[in-house]
């Protein structure tokens, strides 16, 4: 499976959770963010398997947390995509392009 996010992606370093199906949350760091998905910088191993998880934005002006494909994961790193748009994190991501 290839990823595929034709929207603007912005290269703001945000803190996120990726909480895992299987009892396990994750901090991480998205490198590089879109409306379509996200890819993670891990501050600590991780085990991510292609699954569903749920990422929760940690960042000072925007909690939300949101379902997302794990397409492609290694030790330190995940590609994801989102399983569905939330209203908030588009008005977020205008928010930072603006």
């Amino acid at each position: 499976m290839m990823e595929h996010r034709w929207d603007r992606r912005i290269r703001k370093p945000m803190k996120v959770t990726v909480h895992t199906g299987w009892g396990i949350s994750l901090r991480s760091l998205a490198r590089n963010l879109s409306r379509g998905g996200v890819y993670l910088e891990m501050k600590e191993p991780g085990n991510l398997r292609k699954t569903v998880v749920q990422v929760e934005f940690n960042e000072e002006k925007f909690s939300e947390v949101v379902p997302a494909l794990v397409l492609r994961y290694t030790e330190n790193a995940a590609a994801l995509m989102f399983i569905s748009h939330s209203p908030q994190l588009r008005s977020f991501l205008k928010h930072l392009v603006s």
